[in-house]
């Protein structure tokens, strides 16, 4: 994360995105989050990212596991 201006996180759920990015300097960073989500968690995750100074993109990944890279 540190090394790069992009950052994608494609997690588990919003609270492993929470646990994984803490304490990261987001800065001046672009965040895309392929997590799924409620909506309510996307809009509180941009405001999230805007307080650390990231940009935010939020998406979704429409495959179970097993299917992705397949």
């Amino acid at each position: 994360v540190a090394a790069n201006s992009l950052v994608v996180v494609c997690l588990l759920d919003d609270t492993s995105v929470d646990d994984v990015l803490s304490g990261t300097d987001l800065a001046g960073k672009d965040l895309v989050n392929l997590t799924t989500s409620t909506p309510a968690q996307a809009r509180a995750r941009a405001a999230w990212a805007r307080e650390r100074g990231a940009r935010y993109l939020d998406g979704g990944i429409m495959a179970v596991p097993p299917m992705i890279g397949v």
